[in-house]
């Protein structure tokens, strides 16, 4: 017998001595509307989770809250070729630069920037074999942001170029529905997931094209 019958009325089935789908070990029912998976007590080894169901929705920064090496062994492939990029276009800018040498000794500078780029790499299993599930798992196909700031310098005629300048990068994604099929949790709130930091970069060479053959 029940004090008082759920909002939904049959509804809900019209077993009445059925409660949760007959799976209260495992669900729950917190206002006679809707059944949904008990999260259990929250992971204290999970500040995702932690968050979530603490957070009151509250930003996340990832580098404020020390997951700084994590990201960098989970987006090592990006961080790698971005780094690589970078150089390549500095090598190019300094012998677009070379072309235009004229005369013996002259210094020749220039600026090259390009930001906002943006790839959405499925990092989802790069956690496996150290200690699965981390922050590869949470963050899934995420929007991973990247750019530079280089000031590129050509010494003519002697053909050798120095470049120095900034890395950026950006983690854009949001923390929500950590029980898959749910379109929402009882007492979690969704918040958002971000990063950004930069890293200097610094190089040079010779340059064989152009003007410099």
């Amino acid at each position: 017998r029940w004090l008082s019958r759920d909002p939904i009325g049959d509804k809900g089935g019209l077993n009445y001595y059925s409660f949760v789908e007959n799976g209260p070990n495992t669900k729950i029912d917190p206002d006679g509307r809707d059944i949904f998976v008990d999260p259990g007590p929250i992971d204290p080894l999970n500040p995702f989770l932690q968050h979530y169901y603490a957070g009151s929705g509250a930003e996340y920064d990832l580098i404020l809250r020390g997951h700084y090496d994590e990201i960098q062994r989970v987006f090592a492939p990006e961080i790698g070729e971005w780094r690589e990029r970078a150089r390549k276009d500095a090598e190019l800018e300094a012998e677009r630069l070379s072309n235009t040498c004229r005369n013996s000794g002259r210094v020749i500078k220039s600026h090259i920037s390009l930001r906002g780029q943006r790839v959405t790499p499925n990092v989802t299993l790069r956690d496996l074999g150290s200690g699965f599930p981390g922050l590869a798992f949470i963050l899934g196909n995420t929007a991973f942001l990247r750019g530079y700031e280089i000031d590129v310098e050509i010494v003519c005629c002697y053909c050798s170029y120095t470049f120095s300048g900034r890395l950026f990068w950006g983690i854009r994604d949001r923390f929500e529905r950590p029980i898959d099929g749910l379109p929402i949790e009882p007492g979690g709130v969704p918040y958002r997931l971000w990063a950004d930091w930069t890293e200097s970069i610094d190089g040079g060479g010779v340059v064989k094209t152009g003007n410099c053959k």
